[in-house]
C-alpha cells in the first residue's frame, strides 16, 4: 500500500510527503481462524515500515456497520480485522488503483473526491463511523473511481477486500447489511451533488462542519483552509471570509488550525436542508 500525503492537517505546513508502507500478507484463512484474533494497530517506523500488534478484538465498535454484525459474522470476520491509525491527509486510493482494503472508520472522517481533467476535484461524500470506505470494491467494481483521502486523524478498522467480498457472496445477513448501507451511500452522494448545485457556500460550509463533527465527535476540528476549500469547491479567500463571519457571530471559533463549534444550534440554523436530510439517511443506514 502506498500512502501519499497531499494535504496535511497542520495549519502551517503546506508541503506533503510520500512514503511506502510494507504490510504483512494475509495468511491462510484456516490458520487464522485457529488463532485468537489478528489485530492490526500499525505503528509507523523509520522508512515507512509498519508492524502489527496482535491482540483479541472484542465486539465493541464505534463504527455502526461493525457493531451491527451478527455474532456469527463477527466470529468469521474478526480474525482478519486490523486497527490502523491514520493521519490527516493520508491518501487511501487514487482513481484507477485497485482497492485492496476496505476501511471502517472509528473516529476518522474520510473524504472521497471526483477528479476532473483540469486537475480540480470535488468532494462527493464524507464517510465516518456510520459507514465504510471501499464498498464498490466489495460489489466487484474495481479499480477505484474516486480519490480517497483521510480528512481527520484517528483510528479505522480495515480488512482485505478479497476476504470481505468472499464472505459477502456467501452470507445473506452480511449481504442485507451492506446492501442496506449501499442504498444510503448512494442517497448521500445524490444529496451532495444537489447541494453543490443549489446551495450557497455559507450554508454548505455550515453543513460540512456539522457533518464532520458528527463523524469524529471531536471538539477541535483540525483543518486547514486548503482542506476546506478543496472539499467545498471554493477558493481560500472565500473560506477565510466564511469562517470569519461565523466567528464574529459567535458560532465558531478558530485558531492554529483548530475549529471549535461554539453554538451548534445556530450553526444548524445556518446550514442548508441537506444536513438534516443526510442525518436521517445515516440514522437508518444499518437498520
Amino acid at each position: 500500500m502506498t500512502i501519499k500525503k497531499l494535504v496535511t492537517g497542520e495549519a502551517n505546513n503546506k508541503n506533503g510527503f510520500a512514503y511506502k508502507a510494507s504490510l504483512p500478507k494475509l495468511q491462510n484463512r484456516d490458520v487464522l481462524n485457529r488463532r485468537r484474533a489478528l489485530s492490526g494497530r500499525l505503528v509507523k517506523r523509520r522508512g515507512g515500515q509498519h508492524a502489527p500488534e496482535t491482540y483479541k478484538i472484542e465486539k465493541s465498535f464505534s463504527n455502526q456497520l461493525l457493531s451491527s454484525l451478527t455474532d456469527g459474522d463477527f466470529t468469521r470476520l474478526s480474525p482478519y480485522l486490523e486497527t490502523v491509525s491514520l493521519s490527516s491527509g493520508e491518501e487511501l486510493n487514487q482513481p484507477g488503483e485497485n482497492i485492496n482494503y476496505v476501511y471502517f472508520p472509528e473516529d476518522v472522517a474520510v473524504s472521497q473526491f471526483q477528479g476532473f481533467a483540469d486537475g480540480s476535484t470535488a468532494e462527493i461524500i464524507m464517510v465516518g463511523k456510520e459507514g465504510m470506505v471501499g464498498l464498490n470494491a466489495v460489489f466487484g467494481a474495481t479499480p477505484s473511481p474516486f480519490w480517497t483521502q483521510v480528512m481527520t486523524a484517528g483510528k479505522v478498522f480495515r480488512i482485505k477486500t478479497a476476504v470481505l467480498k468472499e464472505e459477502f457472496l456467501q452470507n445473506p445477513s452480511l449481504q442485507f447489511l451492506l446492501l442496506n448501507y449501499a442504498n444510503k451511500y448512494i442517497a448521500q452522494i445524490s444529496q451532495r451533488v444537489s447541494c453543490n448545485i443549489r446551495h450557497v457556500a455559507e450554508a454548505r460550509f455550515c453543513t460540512w462542519l456539522l457533518m464532520l463533527q458528527d463523524r469524529t465527535d471531536d471538539e477541535c476540528l483540525r483543518l486547514t483552509q486548503e482542506q476546506i476549500a478543496v472539499c467545498l469547491g471554493i477558493n481560500r479567500p472565500t473560506v477565510t471570509n466564511l469562517a470569519q463571519s461565523l466567528k464574529e457571530n459567535g458560532i465558531i471559533d478558530y485558531a492554529r488550525g483548530c475549529i471549535k463549534i461554539r453554538d451548534r444550534q445556530r450553526l444548524e440554523a445556518s446550514a442548508c436542508e441537506c444536513y438534516q436530510a443526510t442525518k436521517e439517511y445515516l440514522q437508518s443506514a444499518v437498520h
